[in-house]
């Protein structure tokens, strides 16, 4: 069977290689004189996932099997996809075989995505190339500029398998950290119980902490807006157990100057008056 000619041009952008921010990728798909263009944004994942996931995401567009020739201006994709780097990941369980630790083998990143690359790649007959002349491939130019669009979208999501990785597999602890300050409660007492499942338990009792601490907040900063006694009883009946009583007292004096700078006003001696 004759398979059909396909380019795929793709690019993906984010705030750093390796760690979490907003991200997004771009995608021109060219086959018998017409093109197609589609990306996507996430609120918080890495330049390197979108470079990997823009050519999935060029590779999922097709519908049957083809003769891809698809371009990209990622090295590392490139050369990991041409060396067959994932076909060995995926023989040692998607583990770093040569910097075990004991028992314990440190999980290849992103291994989520390379797997579902090599599927699409067992589908289609697939060449990977490096762009590296702007002017030679205007493709590139133009993908990048429809990974920063899709970023401006109201559709724009978090990226699940990277944060399945950090909040649960992998230990990248300055990662971590970012995550832990910018998910929402909600989100992070779901991945304790993910990292539960998993047999982190360490790690699943820092993420319940922390969604419990970030949630108690949240309802303490809506009662210091409607009534800082309330505050007060929610804090002893609820919160000690998360927060120390400086740290208590700390958000407290932040909400008042907080509130006296959106409102223009000096904040009085006794916070309580002043709010």
């Amino acid at each position: 069977m004759i398979q059909k000619e396909v380019s795929i041009y793709v690019n993906g952008t984010g705030a750093s290689p390796n760690s979490p921010g907003p991200g997004g990728y771009g995608v021109v798909m060219c086959s018998d004189g017409s093109c197609q263009e589609f990306g996507r944004g996430f609120r918080l994942t890495t330049e390197t996932r979108m470079k990997i996931m823009s050519a999935i995401a060029g590779l999922r567009a097709l519908i049957s099997p083809c003769k891809v020739q698809l371009f990209t201006d990622s090295e590392y994709l490139v050369e990991a996809m041409t060396d067959n780097y994932p076909r060995d990941w995926e023989a040692n369980g998607w583990c770093h075989d040569n910097e075990a630790v004991g028992n314990y083998k440190p999980r290849i990143a992103n291994a989520d995505l390379w797997s579902e690359l090599l599927e699409l790649c067992d589908r289609h007959t697939v060449e990977f190339n490096r762009t590296k002349n702007m002017s030679a491939h205007p493709w590139r130019e133009r993908c990048l500029d429809i990974a920063k669009e899709a970023l401006e979208d109201n559709d724009v999501s978090y990226d699940d398998g990277y944060l399945d990785d950090i909040l649960v597999r992998l230990d990248y602890g300055s990662a971590l950290n970012v995550l832990l300050s910018e998910l929402p409660p909600e989100m992070l007492l779901d991945y304790a119980e993910k990292a539960r499942a998993s047999r982190r338990n360490e790690r699943a009792q820092e993420l319940e902490s922390r969604g419990k601490r970030r949630a108690a907040l949240e309802k303490l900063r809506w009662r210091f807006k409607h009534d800082f006694l309330s505050a007060d009883c929610f804090y002893q009946e609820r919160c000690s157990t998360f927060m120390s009583l400086e740290e208590y007292e700390d958000e407290k004096t932040g909400y008042v100057l907080s509130w006296a700078e959106k409102n223009n006003i000096d904040p009085k001696p006794d916070r309580d008056q002043a709010a």
